[in-house]
Formats: C-alpha cells, sequence, structure tokens
C-alpha cells in the first residue's frame, strides 16, 4: 500500500528514499506498540497481573476522561481552523489513545480525524516513541556520543578535532565566574556575539548582541560594553553552565528570511547497523518576531527543502491551541519563502553526512547546519531531534521513510537485546539529566 497519495503528501521532494516509501505493517506495528507494551510492564511490575487486567478493563474510560480534556482545550478552536467537528474530535482521539496510547497534543499536530491519516496505524511518530527507540539503542551502542552531541563546549572540540567547521566558543561560564576565557584578558572580540546554554535545548534563553563598531546592542537597543556582557554571563552561569560565540551572519539570499535570528537547516540522517549514514530530510528554520532563536519552541517557521532543486516550500508554524500555519511568506518581513533557493544545499547535506560518518553508530541524529556567504557550518547535532519539527514541515509521517526501516534494523540487530528488562531500564534515560529533546 502506497500512502503516499492517500494523504496528498509530496514525499517524494523532500527524500531521495521516498521512490519506495511502503508501509510496513510490521515494522509500523512493533513501533507503535511500544507505549501500549511499556504500560502493561510498568502495572505488571509495580502493581501485579491483576491490577494490570483492571487497568486494562477500564481503559476506554481513561481514554474517554483524557481525550474530553484534550477537546475541551483544543476542540472549539480547531473546529474554527479545520471545520471537524468536536464530536469527530473526541471520537478518532478517544480511538487513538485507547489502540496506541496516542498522546492528544501529537494528534492534533497532524491533524489525525480521518480515516486515511489514523487508520490502520498512525504514522506519524509522537516524540515521547522516537525518544524510546532511541535511547534504548543508544544505552547499547553509543552512550559517549550522546554526550558530544548534548554539550556543545565537547561538541565544538570535537568538530575542531575533526576539521567540521563550526564556530568557536569564546568564553564558558559557570557557577558565577569565567571556567574558559579563549580570547585572552586584553583582548576583546569585534564581532556580533551570541550567549546560549551549554546543555540547553530548543532555542530557551538565547542572547545575541550586534556589534557597532564601538560597543554592542541588545534586542532592546541597549548599550553594552564587553566587560558588562562578561560579567552579566557569570552571573547567569549560577543557573546553569553558559557558553558565548562569535554570532554567525546568514547568507545574503537567506537575511530577509530571519531578521534576527540565525537561520539554519535541519538535517536529520540515520544509520543502519554498520552501514553508512543516510540523509533522510532537510528543513530550513526561520525566526519571527524578536526572537533570536530559529526555533518551534521560540515562535520559528520551518520549510521542506526540495531534495534535488534546494528550493523551499511553503512554511508551516504551530500556534499556542496546536493548529498548523502555512506562510507563503514571511509573517514579519514579506519575504517570499516558496521557490528560494537554498545557496550551497548540497553542500550542507555532504556536511551532515561526513559529521555522521565521523561520529559512528548513532542511529538517527539532526544536525543543525548554518549557511553563510562563504558556505556551511555545524551549529550543532542533535541526539534525540524533535521529530515533530521535520515531520509537520515536510508534511511527511517518518514510519513510511527510511527512518522506520533504520529503527527496524536497529531493533533486529543481535548486538543489541530489546528485551521486557530493556524497555522498563531505558525508558528514561538521557545523556545528561536535563536534557529533554530539542523543538
Amino acid at each position: 500500500m502506497n500512502i503516499t497519495s492517500d494523504l496528498g503528501l509530496h514525499a517524494e521532494r523532500v527524500s531521495p528514499y521516498a521512490e519506495d516509501l511502503i508501509v510496513d505493517k510490521d515494522v509500523i506495528h512493533r513501533i507503535t506498540s511500544l507505549p501500549r507494551q511499556l504500560r502493561h510492564l510498568e502495572l505488571t511490575q509495580t502493581r501485579g497481573r491483576l491490577w494490570a487486567m483492571r487497568a486494562s478493563l477500564v481503559a476506554p474510560l481513561r481514554a474517554a476522561r483524557e481525550t474530553w480534556h484534550a477537546v475541551r482545550r483544543f476542540g472549539t478552536a480547531t473546529h474554527d481552523h479545520t471545520g471537524v467537528s468536536v464530536t469527530r474530535q473526541f471520537i478518532w482521539l478517544w480511538w487513538l489513545n485507547l489502540r496506541y496510547l496516542y498522546d492528544y497534543e501529537t494528534a492534533y499536530f497532524y491533524r489525525l480525524f480521518s480515516w486515511a491519516r489514523a487508520v490502520p496505524q498512525p504514522l506519524y511518530v509522537p516524540q515521547s516513541v522516537m525518544s524510546l527507540m532511541h535511547s534504548g539503542v543508544i544505552s547499547f551502542q553509543s552512550h559517549e556520543l550522546a554526550a558530544i552531541l548534548t554539550d556543545k563546549r565537547r561538541f565544538a572540540s570535537w568538530c575542531e578535532e575533526r576539521d567540521i567547521g563550526t564556530p568557536k566558543i569564546l568564553m564558558e561560564f559557570k557557577s558565577g565566574g569565567i571556567s574558559q576565557n579563549n580570547v585572552g584578558d586584553s583582548l576583546e572580540p569585534d564581532c556580533d556575539l551570541f550567549a546560549k546554554w551549554a546543555t540547553g535545548h530548543g532555542g530557551a534563553d538565547t542572547q545575541r548582541w550586534k556589534w557597532t563598531g564601538e560597543q554592542w546592542l541588545d534586542g532592546e537597543s541597549r548599550a553594552w560594553d564587553f566587560n558588562q556582557i562578561v560579567e552579566s554571563l557569570a552571573a547567569r552561569s549560577k543557573d546553569g553552565e553558559v557558553v558565548l560565540q562569535p554570532c554567525l551572519v546568514n547568507h545574503p539570499a537567506l537575511r530577509d528570511l530571519s531578521p534576527n535570528a540565525l537561520s539554519t537547516i535541519r538535517l536529520m540522517t540515520t544509520r543502519r547497523p554498520r552501514e553508512g549514514p543516510r540523509f533522510l530530510a532537510g528543513v530550513l528554520r526561520m525566526g519571527t518576531g524578536r526572537s533570536t532563536a530559529d526555533n518551534f519552541a521560540q515562535g520559528g517557521i520551518a520549510s521542506a527543502i526540495d531534495f534535488e532543486t534546494g528550493t523551499l516550500g511553503v512554511a508551516r508554524s504551530l500556534d499556542k491551541h496546536n493548529l498548523t500555519h502555512e506562510h507563503e511568506i514571511h509573517p514579519d518581513t514579506g519575504a517570499r519563502i516558496t521557490g528560494r533557493q537554498v545557496p550551497f544545499w548540497h553542500q550542507a547535506i555532504n556536511l551532515a553526512i561526513d559529521a555522521h560518518h565521523k561520529l559512528g553508530e548513532m542511529p538517527c541524529v539532526g544536525w543543525d547546519v548554518a549557511v553563510l556567504e562563504d558556505g556551511p557550518v555545524m551549529v550543532e547535532g542533535n541526539w534525540d531531534p524533535c521529530v515533530k519539527l521535520l515531520q509537520l514541515a515536510t508534511g511527511t509521517p517518518l514510519l513510511i521513510t527510511e527512518f522506520a526501516r533504520a529503527y527496524a534494523a536497529w531493533l533486529d540487530d543481535p548486538e543489541c537485546s530489546f528485551d521486557d528488562n530493556w524497555l522498563l531500564e531505558q525508558r528514561g534515560w538521557r545523556p545528561l539529566k536535563d536534557q529533554a529533546g530539542d523543538v
């Protein structure tokens, strides 16, 4: 069964492996059944088999209660936006929750209110399932690799050692002071500056200062000297470690698509056991408003990139009601998005594939690549990449792509033992305790 025509998708334009996007029912069942399997094991282990049987009997009522709260929160806005009745929303959300433990936010993200989108299995991967599978594979294979991708300082050193272009870290801050100074006591950088958490995610609490030739200006046009910036970041580091870097500037062809933030390409690559990495798909993230980050979580928008030509499709964003909005022009600058050519597109793909090759046997990585005037540079790697970003922007469920086949290969790999103990032990594993995926 070829699902792409049923969903009205154009997956063949965003992935080089889309010519044979056929639903593999066995693979999909294994992946979508993981949450139910885990819940049953948790109940059996903690409460006993009888309690697990009782929970199964009352599951329809539990699903109805959770669905009712979700529909009360999002139902009216979804009806106004899509025309789907609140009753129909309730029926589909209840069924998805009961059958697959599908969380309601994911169901609203992808508008799973129709037979083609939700039956026989929901093909969009929830972030919770992605994290469960990914952390399980990593627990057998690549703890150290995940830690490299989690810590911006370690990642910058890793890139430098392997000749992968990436922005330098000028200074590091920890516990209220400077922990590493790569600038020098008597020198000051003469460029725009950018600060972020050393192990943060989702673009939270980023800061940017523009260099005027004499001083730095923040987003409120307030003047700073370098000592003030250093003192401010040192004070901030009492709440968590911070890094200061040069602020990169996008290629001129992209600058009107992200007025106050660096616009990055999210490139997802996958890797089967003992095989080379494969490029899956890429989207361009664009900042909006006064945000200094281009992440979805900071109000950004994202557009799928045509694999062959490097041109942008329609951009998508999410509002507070989990509704998707489409943008052919940038909401702030009025610049046209659709049809825009991304410079150095294939060089960016090669950069991500090369980085994954050098990283090793990580099953899936989300690479953030910035396209500058002289070419692409690696900004970050994400060990547990946001599947919502890729699936929303491309309109393509990951379970009909190479993503599903790659994870099926890992689940079948004899070097990994995916049994009941694995499900229970690895469900909350993180390379760092405060790391919770990116957006």
